[in-house]
């Protein structure tokens, strides 16, 4: 930086000429001068009011347009073209017909904001566009507040888009919102203030006022970054329980009754006319080998498919741990497991984490997941499936990548917290029903 201002003073003393280059000397004893006086100030305000309302204004509706387009390709199709068309259409032609729809005074507030919207509805869309239905279905299945999924998976999901584009359009605001003012003249404003230099030849006011919008672009900059990882830190932050709950594991209401259902995939049969009974609070194991529908079954069970033919009773609440981990990045081990159970009454709650940071190791539990290895992610995740209410505990191959030791502990761990609720384990090791006390259940 030094270098180039050096370099320009060099020109500045070549040419010779205040008119023709004013160097930086020049132009920071005019912003000096400047500063002092109220019409500064008062330019510099009402600018920024502008731009402000105008990038607030973008935001929001790339928010909430950006929601509904992922909500609806419908939306989103018919929403394209026109966002495409302003990214790519001229500042300038916009700016000069908003002068003639809406006059000077305000015409810095709609050029910002239609500058505004499309990088940030496109980064927003994309980020909710990365967000998975695995990811969706472990939020449905166990229970996870409205509010909570909003906070600690979807803004994880979008923040790095958001934070991305964000670094390109608070500048974007303040280059549109100038060129506005400086074509449309409105009175007390920093582009008023720019032209007034232009017409009276002074470069040196010209350079004060760009100098003053960089370092107000570079502060707005700083300021809404600063802004948006308060906002990412809230997704990191421990769920909170709902003080000391008293939520009593009751006897299960309901059993799980399959009457000649049938399911498949693209028209291939994975579940033909399968009939059996999960009555409340025994125990079962599926076995049968990769691809004969123990996880189909668990889907039905779960509700995130119907059968094609037949029936599946189920009760209102299950919990289920997946052949995937489906933890949430952001969160650390305990974290995951307190998303889950915010109504567990507290002694329970402090039992579990002990629990985990006997599986983990010391502490553990305040892991980051990142750093957590394969075995530990999948102790993590069987360990929040034992914290979800439920009336029924589905545990899709608890037991895949465990050493014999671990697979010890975490029978027992299953053996201590499973309580009254219906056990259904889908496995491939024939002794699994006997270490869990278990019915075996042929799968197909």
């Amino acid at each position: 930086m030094v270098f180039w201002l050096l370099v320009w003073q060099i020109a500045a003393w070549a040419v010779g000429n205040h008119i023709l280059l004013a160097g930086p000397l020049d132009a920071a004893m005019a912003l000096a001068a400047g500063i002092i006086t109220p019409a500064f100030w008062a330019a510099v305000g009402f600018s920024f009011a502008r731009i402000l309302a105008g990038f607030a204004i973008a935001f929001a509706l790339a928010l909430i347009l950006g929601t509904a387009s992922w909500k609806s390709a419908l939306f989103r199709d018919v929403l394209h073209p026109l966002v495409t068309f302003m990214k790519s259409v001229p500042v300038v032609c916009i700016i000069v017909l908003l002068l003639v729809w809406t006059g000077a005074a305000n015409v810095s507030v709609i050029a910002v904001a239609l500058m505004v919207f499309p990088p940030v509805y496109f980064s927003y869309l994309e980020g909710l566009r990365q967000t998975s239905d695995d990811m969706r279905q472990m939020l449905s299945v166990f229970g996870v507040r409205a509010g909570w999924r909003v906070r600690y998976y979807y803004l994880s999901a979008v923040m790095p888009y958001v934070t991305s584009a964000s670094k390109v359009v608070v500048g974007i605001a303040w280059k549109s919102g100038v060129a506005a003012e400086v074509i449309g003249i409105p009175t007390g404003s920093i582009g008023a203030g720019i032209y007034s230099a232009k017409i009276g030849l002074s470069t040196a006011d010209l350079f004060a006022w760009t100098f003053a919008v960089v370092a107000l672009s570079a502060l707005c900059e700083k300021l809404f970054l600063k802004l948006l990882d308060f906002i990412a830190s809230k997704s990191a932050s421990l769920p909170r329980a709902d003080g000391d709950a008293q939520e009593t594991a009751s006897a299960p209401t309901a059993s799980i009754v399959f009457s000649n259902a049938s399911f498949g995939y693209g028209g291939e049969p994975v579940i033909c006319d399968f009939t059996k009974t999960f009555e409340a609070g025994r125990r079962y194991c599926l076995m049968g080998p990769s691809g004969s529908g123990k996880s189909t079954l668990m889907d039905l069970m779960c509700g995130f498919a119907e059968p094609t033919t037949g029936s599946v009773e189920r009760p209102d609440k299950l919990s289920r741990d997946f052949q995937e981990d489906r933890l949430i990045p952001t969160l650390n081990a305990w974290g995951n497991v307190a998303l889950v159970c915010p109504s567990l009454p507290n002694h329970e709650r402090g039992l579990l984490k002990f629990d985990l940071d006997e599986l983990l190791g010391e502490d553990s539990s305040k892991l980051a997941i990142e750093a957590c290895s394969g075995g530990m992610k999948r102790k993590v995740a069987l360990v929040r499936a034992l914290a979800a209410p439920g009336d029924a505990l589905l545990l899709d191959e608890p037991f895949a990548g465990l050493d014999d030791v671990s697979k010890t502990d975490v029978i027992a761990l299953i053996n201590r917290h499973l309580r009254n609720r219906t056990l259904i384990v889908a496995t491939h090791d024939r002794n699994d029903p006997t270490y869990l006390n278990a019915e075996l259940v042929r799968v197909p």
